[in-house]
């Protein structure tokens, strides 16, 4: 089951809005064929295992939406896109929690603090330390 689990955490599934930048990774269907899970199947039912995999793929495309804010994708793009709208959304999320920890005077400011955070590096060296972190505690 580890390995179907990785197996769809690769990419999104091609029917996917906007899935041209996102990693292709099989489709439900396809996963279910697999003979790997039938015995997951059987013991736990088809819509169990298939709400699964519907969760492997979602996890998938937002990691690979959060990877592409903080490479900076999004910040040129088009108003509207895909890419820009992830990244606008991020920034108000951010914004408002520096605003609400105290970080910043205001929600604008909150917002101008987390696009200089991502636009400068910061954000995704600090992820990258989290997540090196947290696979230090797990291992």
């Amino acid at each position: 089951m580890d390995d179907l689990r990785r197996e769809a955490q690769r990419g999104a599934d091609a029917d996917a809005p906007g899935s041209a930048w996102l990693r292709k990774i099989p489709r439900t269907d396809q996963l279910l064929a697999d003979p790997r899970l039938a015995a997951a199947q059987r013991r736990l039912g088809r819509d169990l295992v298939k709400a699964a995999i519907a969760r492997a793929q979602e996890r998938a495309r937002n990691a690979e939406i959060t990877r592409r804010i903080l490479d900076g994708t999004g910040a040129d793009a088009a108003p509207g896109s895909t890419d820009r709208a992830a990244r606008d959304l991020a920034l108000l999320n951010a914004g408002a929690a520096i605003y609400a920890g105290g970080g910043a005077d205001s929600l604008a400011g909150g917002v101008t603090a987390a696009a200089a955070a991502i636009d400068g590096g910061a954000a995704a060296d600090a992820t990258r330390r989290f997540i090196e972190a947290t696979h230090r505690l797990g291992a």
